[in-house]
């Protein structure tokens, strides 16, 4: 597998398909059948930007991630959204872990400290 910045905005459906196919087995349930969550056109602002990496197999685009800096000390926004997003659904924070005591093999490639937020919420 091979990993770069997509650079060509002729990509952007091919990446667009792999993002949405990503989207709909990740949220299965929560869209109707067939809604596209990322447009070709954000993908393509996205590759403008440079933030958009491509993971590639046997010549073929496998998976997509957007990377942007974010300014030390502050939280990386879309890790806020989705915290907001968990607690408004009543979900609590019951535990936050230092990522290396998660996910050992992938500290030393952090730009900056993360913690993993365990959230709870009962089911019934």
């Amino acid at each position: 597998m091979r990993v770069d910045v997509i650079t060509d905005a002729a990509a952007a459906g091919a990446a667009a398909d792999v993002i949405n196919r990503a989207y709909a087995a990740g949220e299965r349930g929560l869209w109707r059948d067939g809604v596209r969550r990322i447009t070709p056109e954000a993908v393509t602002a996205a590759i403008r930007a440079g933030e958009l990496l491509g993971a590639s197999a046997d010549g073929r685009l496998a998976g997509c991630a957007r990377v942007w800096p974010v300014d030390a000390g502050r939280a990386h926004p879309e890790k806020e959204r989705l915290r907001a997003w968990y607690l408004r659904l009543g979900y609590a924070v019951v535990r936050t872990a230092p990522f290396e005591e998660v996910a050992s093999h992938g500290a030393d490639d952090l730009a900056m400290p993360c913690a993993f937020l365990v959230f709870r919420k009962p089911l019934a």
